[in-house]
């Protein structure tokens, strides 16, 4: 919540991806908990992603 707070709700592209974020997400998690077959894809898709946020949050 911290980095949600600080980083991207204060800047305009943060705060859509972050209402994306909270339309988005309990439906996506909730197929993801009925259709398990897709959980690594979507931890394997969203690896560089979090990799790349960290990356840029450790060399601000």
């Amino acid at each position: 919540m911290q980095i949600r707070r600080q980083y991207l709700e204060p800047d305009p592209v943060g705060k859509q991806l972050v209402a994306l974020y909270d339309a988005v997400g309990p439906i996506l998690a909730s197929y993801l908990d009925t259709h398990s077959y897709w959980k690594q894809p979507m931890r394997a898709a969203l690896r560089p992603i979090i990799w790349l946020c960290r990356y840029a949050l450790k060399n601000r």
